[in-house]
């Protein structure tokens, strides 16, 4: 396929993973998470303008077929590092979120009890939190 969306359909395809998500940044002031399964062997390395093509042929590719979720994917790794420098600059600027930077809390079944989210107001973090996971089948467990 030598078309936009066959390169975009070979690279989603090269970057799925069943393992923690991984956060990349160049930037030495930002932390850099690693899983214990890195994806980095498959990762291809992108330039300014080739992560521009690809989001743009991306956004059109889930604008015309939005349930290809590959694409919106590609679309959220091309253009996810702008969002999570904001969030990470209003965690750092809160004595909380600089906290749970500091600190680097993992979360699992012995450091939050799922049983306590559920009994929470529907309304709050944890209790959408815990049925996110309920709906999806997924245990904070899974990526230890």
């Amino acid at each position: 396929e030598h078309n936009m969306f066959g390169m975009l359909r070979r690279i989603s395809r090269r970057t799925r993973t069943n393992h923690q998500i991984t956060i990349h940044t160049k930037h030495p002031k930002h932390v850099v998470f690693y899983s214990k399964k890195s994806h980095l062997k498959n990762h291809i390395p992108t330039t300014l303008f080739q992560k521009g093509i690809l989001a743009v042929g991306a956004s059109i590719g889930a604008f015309v077929d939005p349930t290809r979720s590959d694409l919106i994917a590609v679309l959220g790794e091309t253009t996810g590092i702008v969002a999570l420098d904001k969030m990470r600059s209003k965690m750092k600027a809160d004595p909380i979120g600089s906290q749970i930077l500091l600190e680097r809390p993992l979360l699992t079944t012995k450091t939050l009890d799922p049983e306590y989210l559920r009994s929470l107001n529907t309304n709050t973090f944890g209790r959408t939190y815990i049925n996110w996971m309920d709906n999806y089948g997924y245990s904070t467990d899974d990526r230890y």
